[in-house]
């Protein structure tokens, strides 16, 4: 059953099957795939006549991962570009959540990439409005607390699926960053989409993962050699925690392989960039979301 009926043009229609634009014009005046004609003439094809051809044919066809859902996947996408409003692919990607399908949320994540978003955009539009819906839902008693920790590991493991089926660079010494979750910090997801960000962005990561002791990050940023070094805390941690952590991390700094620092995370501040210069890092911030930091990094 088609959930959702979009339509495209002939262009649109052409670079999702692969194809050159004739070939959808001569298969439209052939009746081979079904359109309808707007008041100015130009033709409109169903996104759901796509993925019909597109199986009959044995042709490619880009949003053939989603389905039935393949229209409302296009309309979402399609407001977002056109809007900035992610609102319709955020019902998307947590009903898919609820629904354990990992590989369609890989699926959008690598669609919604190809399309142009950057994966800062895709974690402060999409992953974190969605991962915020799933909180607010278990503390208002809608889900309870297996459901919360079900559906963070569903999205635990697209966001480890994404990462995993990105370009492969080779390494930089130049540009190394070690990324992980505090001491006692159990919800990776925000390190994660960190990871993501930096590894598009041409960086090496040195990935820590979950409950991280602080000496440790200090270690592997000397081992490494890396100019970046990101942790992510999330509450019940707060500033006190954080500005442990920065005092340990200042008495252990080595001058002979200098780094940034950031702390990030919803027990950070927002997009505070105010934590102490009298630190011997290079630079340091903390951030709530990632654009943000996308900008800051971006100077190392």
């Amino acid at each position: 059953m088609i959930e959702f009926e979009a339509a495209v043009s002939t262009r649109q229609a052409s670079d999702l099957l692969g194809v050159h634009e004739s070939s959808i014009k001569r298969w439209c005046n052939s009746n081979q795939l079904e359109y309808w004609s707007t008041p100015g003439g130009h033709r409109r094809i169903p996104i759901h006549a796509l993925l019909t051809y597109a199986k009959s044919a044995n042709v490619a066809f880009a949003l053939d991962p989603f389905g039935s859902e393949a229209g409302r996947v296009w309309d979402g996408t399609e407001k977002a570009t056109d809007g900035g409003s992610f609102e319709a692919l955020v019902k998307i990607f947590f009903k898919w959540t609820i629904q354990r399908k990992p590989n369609h949320l890989i699926a959008l994540l690598a669609w919604l990439r190809n399309s142009g978003f950057s994966a800062a955009q895709l974690a402060d539009g999409l992953v974190g409005p969605v991962m915020s819906r799933v909180g607010k839902e278990y503390a208002e008693g809608k889900l309870s607390i297996g459901d919360e920790h079900r559906m963070t590991g569903v999205l635990r493991d697209a966001l480890i699926g994404w990462c995993l089926n990105g370009p492969k660079l080779p390494y930089e010494q130049e540009h190394v960053a070690i990324v992980g979750c505090a001491r006692a910090e159990v919800h990776e997801l925000g390190a994660l989409m960190v990871r993501k960000a930096l590894e598009e962005a041409g960086w090496t990561v040195i990935y820590l993962g979950l409950n991280v002791p602080t000496e440790e990050f200090a270690d592997q940023q000397v081992k490494h050699r890396a100019t970046l070094v990101c942790i992510s805390m999330t509450p019940p941690a707060g500033m006190a925690e954080a500005q442990t952590i920065i005092s340990l991390l200042d008495r252990m700094y080595s001058h002979q392989t200098p780094y940034r620092l950031a702390l990030g995370g919803g027990a950070a501040r927002p997009d505070d960039r105010s934590m102490s210069t009298e630190y011997s890092f290079v630079d340091q911030a903390f951030f709530q979301s990632l654009n943000p930091f996308y900008s800051w990094f971006h100077g190392a």
